[in-house]
């Protein structure tokens, strides 16, 4: 296991383990690893970690792959949502 930014992380293999130790925010989800599609409308919704994606170098995580899916459907339009949500689900629910 692993600490990053009061998160635990834990790992598949030790190799696993020394990329992420070299690198943290490399691998740190977006979003404080809540769905993203969640947070494009607001909420804070918890993920299946198999419901993932990279987008632009950065891990985003999904409630489902269904949702992943309509994430994706306008990801760029959704992503900018999120990213204007999230400060404000921080402030209000201390994340």
């Amino acid at each position: 296991m692993s600490q990053f930014n009061g998160a635990t992380y834990q790992f598949a293999s030790k190799k696993d383990k020394e990329l992420f130790d070299k690198e943290p925010a490399k691998y740190e989800p977006i979003f404080g690893g809540y769905c993203a599609f969640g947070v494009s409308k607001n909420k804070l919704v918890p993920v299946d970690v198999e419901a993932f994606q990279i987008m632009d170098g950065k891990l985003v995580l999904q409630y489902s792959k269904s949702v992943r899916d309509n994430f994706n459907k306008d990801q760029k339009g959704n992503l900018t949502k999120a990213t204007q949500n999230w400060p404000g689900l921080v402030d209000k629910n201390g994340k």
